[in-house]
């Protein structure tokens, strides 16, 4: 009796381990279109990820897909959202098709990196250099209405207002244009009026 009880523990314990598994990441449009999804181009300009419907957290997750408070959607703004990024191999897949090279380039990890890009950037006058934790370069470029009061990210260059870092969330606040098109670090947003509380981008 005991090791029937013994094997059924057991028995149950794998069956849990094989449900806490996480769902295959979805790498193509047809397996994002399979679920319902939206296959986004991502603001990086040369990847795409899936943007799944989802009411809440709990549907997210059951979909495969990750749930959290973002922006990344242009023309959309800040909110809940369920996302599923590529895979690894997927992601080097889309780096060289869209004709970059993959590896660290001088980053503390692998990504994807365009040569052309430092070039033209350099052209219109931005700084190259490297950006956030994983110091992967990337292009800043000043903003022309750095500073203007705002209320909204949809009344700047870049698509941020910036408000006092004191202002609590929710709370009715205005604030100014971001100074250039750097959106790493920790800084309030202010949508609508309101601010968004702070937050940092690594």
């Amino acid at each position: 009796m005991a090791v029937r009880v013994i094997l059924a523990l057991v028995v149950m314990l794998l069956s849990s381990l094989v449900l806490a598994q996480p769902k295959a990441s979805i790498n193509t449009e047809h397996e994002c279109a399979g679920i319902g999804g939206r296959w986004q181009l991502h603001p990086d300009k040369w990847s795409r990820f899936c943007v799944i419907p989802a009411s809440d957290e709990a549907e997210c997750k059951d979909k495969g897909g990750g749930w959290g408070l973002s922006n990344i959607v242009p023309g959309e703004g800040l909110q809940m959202r369920c996302l599923s990024s590529p895979s690894i191999e997927g992601m080097i897949k889309q780096c060289i098709a869209a004709g970059g090279s993959w590896g660290k380039h001088g980053a503390r990890k692998e990504h994807c990196y365009f040569e052309a890009r430092k070039q033209e950037c350099l052209d219109k006058g931005g700084e190259w250099k490297p950006l956030g934790l994983r110091r992967i370069a990337g292009c800043v470029e000043k903003a022309a209405d750095a500073g203007k009061p705002c209320r909204d990210g949809s009344e700047c260059q870049f698509g941020q207002c910036i408000g006092p870092n004191s202002a609590k969330y929710d709370e009715p606040v205005d604030g100014t244009c971001r100074a250039t098109s750097d959106v790493f670090g920790c800084y309030t947003l202010v949508r609508a009026g309101k601010s968004m509380g702070r937050m940092c981008v690594d």
